[in-house]
Parts: C-alpha cells; sequence; structure tokens
C-alpha cells in the first residue's frame, strides 16, 4: 500500500513538473523565467513587441493637429478607436499586445515627441503575470512615465484609466491596489483619474459578455469604454478643431 501511494505521489509530482515546464516554454522559456525573477522586461521582449514599437518610430509626426494618443497594452491595442469615435478627432492608437509599465516607461519618447493633446493611459495588467510586480512597483511606473510625459509636453492632458478587472479574483486583487495608488496621482486638470472598473464588474470579476477569454474585451466591452469617455472626446476634438483653425 505505502508503495502504491509512493508511486501516485510521484506520478502527480512528474505531471506537474511538465506542465509547469509547459507553462514556461510557452511564455518565452529561460527568457520568461528570468524575466519574472529579475523583474525586467527587456530579457523576455516578444518580437511582435519590437515589430510595432519600430513602426512607430518610423511613422512621420502629424504637425498640424496635436494628436489623442492611447496608450497602453492589448487592452488599447485591439481597438480601433479613432472608428470608434466616427473620426471626430485625430486619434493614434500606441497600445502594444503583451506590453508592461516598464515597456511603456521604456518607449514613452515615441509618445512625447508627438506632443499630444491629450493621453489616454491604461498599463499593467500584464505586470503580475510576466514580471512579477508588486502593485507599488507597477504604480511607482506609472508615476514615472507621467513625470515624463509632462516633461516633454506640459500642456498634454493625461487621462489615467483605472486597469480593468479579469475573471480572475488574484488578479482582480492585485489590480486593484494597483488603481488606487494610480488614482492618487491626480494633478488638477493635468492628470486626470477615470475609474472604468465599476462599469466592467458583475460582483467581483469582469462581467461574462464584456469578454471572450476572462481578459482581454469583446465588441460590447469597448462599447462601455466608449460611453464612458465619449463626453471627453467630444470635448477634445472640439480643441483640435479650434487649435487647427487657428493654425
Amino acid at each position: 500500500m505505502c508503495e502504491v501511494v509512493i508511486v501516485a505521489s510521484l506520478t502527480v509530482n512528474a505531471v506537474a513538473l511538465v506542465i509547469l515546464i509547459l507553462v514556461i516554454h510557452g511564455r518565452g522559456g529561460v527568457a520568461y523565467l528570468k524575466a519574472r525573477l529579475m523583474h525586467d522586461t527587456t530579457l523576455n521582449t516578444d518580437p511582435a513587441f519590437i515589430v510595432r514599437q519600430t513602426m512607430f518610430e518610423s511613422l512621420p509626426c502629424v504637425n498640424s493637429v496635436r494628436p489623442i494618443v492611447f496608450l497602453g497594452d492589448s487592452l488599447t491595442g485591439s481597438c480601433e478607436w479613432r472608428e470608434m469615435f466616427e473620426n471626430r478627432a485625430l486619434i493614434l492608437n500606441r497600445g502594444i499586445g503583451g506590453d508592461t509599465s516598464a515597456g511603456v516607461l521604456s518607449r514613452i519618447d515615441s509618445v512625447t515627441t508627438l506632443n499630444p493633446l491629450a493621453v489616454f493611459l491604461m498599463i499593467g495588467a500584464n505586470d503580475l503575470q510576466s514580471l512579477g510586480y508588486s502593485p507599488e512597483q507597477t504604480s511607482a511606473n506609472w508615476r514615472s512615465i507621467i513625470e515624463a510625459l509632462l516633461r516633454t509636453s506640459p500642456d498634454t492632458t493625461i487621462y489615467t484609466q483605472s486597469i480593468l478587472p479579469s475573471r480572475t479574483p488574484k488578479f482582480n486583487r492585485w489590480s486593484e491596489r494597483v488603481n488606487e495608488q494610480v488614482r492618487s496621482l491626480q494633478n488638477n486638470n493635468s492628470v486626470v483619474y477615470i475609474d472604468l472598473r465599476p462599469d466592467f464588474l458583475e460582483g467581483d470579476v469582469l462581467r461574462r459578455n464584456y469578454t471572450s477569454d476572462g481578459l482581454h474585451l469583446n465588441g460590447l466591452g469597448y462599447l462601455v469604454w466608449k460611453k464612458r469617455i465619449n463626453p471627453l472626446i467630444l470635448e477634445l476634438a472640439m480643441n483640435q478643431k479650434t487649435s487647427y483653425k487657428a493654425d
């Protein structure tokens, strides 16, 4: 009987080890493991990140109209923001799938050079899984991103948007702590906090009908997001037109 228990235990441990190896391999192998243990996003850079970032850097600057920039990870990158707002304003999407707060901080110069009228920022959903960040580490990067934007473009309005919930309670507890700290970064009219989270909650998790995988939004979810910030976009669009006519 004792031998059976030992064999069963070894079998379970072996299966668990194989699953762990497969998960680590699927997320980037040794590079992912190092990035997680050392909290270094550069150790596990997705090739798609490099492609998209170099594309941003190669695009011509728009000098006639100050753009509205959406900045973040796949939650931002997956939406056609300009079409979502019926092409009323010049909106540039600077979201990259899989990005982290450290990644946005490393590429912030490509945003500041645009001298944006406004930046809608949401980042950090990948920090816990990809980098093993604490809420304090993520919010510290938020602070550095905001400081970099305002240092180069002091009249840019930054809308800090709360990290959205997922279907995973552990992530939601972590991200809510980040949101509490990001909320404290408000600064009169320069940095405005938008708490999107309540609009997406079903109890303590993301509403099922707003997602297909428990984390990313579907079209219905993006319509909820649009409804919340639509008055801001309309006001910014008017400011764009006034500025353009003045030029």
